[in-house]
């Protein structure tokens, strides 16, 4: 073989190597983190749903009757669960319970598009937010 085609072959093969290979002095092009879905009852830390403030919703137990406040911040879903109940079901913003429930046993909650849910607070919880203070 020629010097030549020698050289040839080796600038190729270098070239060739070459074009397959990752420069090093690029840094990587970041790959999206992969998402993890949260889990039921807990707040999501991407989305920052927070527990509901007891003292902005109302439950009167005379009409069984629950009132629910707008959520900041885009679009999210009100929901109650009963004891017993797997899962929340949606309210609109004045739900009225169709029997008389135990408070301590009825979680309100919501939920955001993105499949996370605020910490449940009870139509309990809700009702001693606005409890008066007790008198000493």
């Amino acid at each position: 073989m020629s010097r030549t085609r020698i050289l040839v072959a080796a600038v190729t093969a270098v070239v060739a190597v070459g074009c397959d290979s990752t420069p090093t002095d690029r840094p990587q092009p970041a790959r999206p983190a992969a998402a993890s879905v949260p889990t039921r009852g807990n707040p999501d830390v991407r989305t920052g749903t927070p527990r509901p403030d007891p003292k902005r919703l109302t439950y009167d137990p005379d009409t069984l009757t629950l009132t629910v406040y707008e959520l900041p911040g885009g679009p999210a879903q009100w929901m109650v669960r009963a004891g017993g109940q797997r899962a929340g079901v949606p309210i609109a913003h004045t739900h009225r319970f169709p029997v008389p429930v135990k408070a301590e046993a009825v979680s309100v909650f919501y939920a955001v598009p993105n499949g996370g849910t605020s910490d449940p607070v009870t139509l309990q919880d809700i009702l001693e937010a606005h409890r008066p203070p007790a008198i000493h």
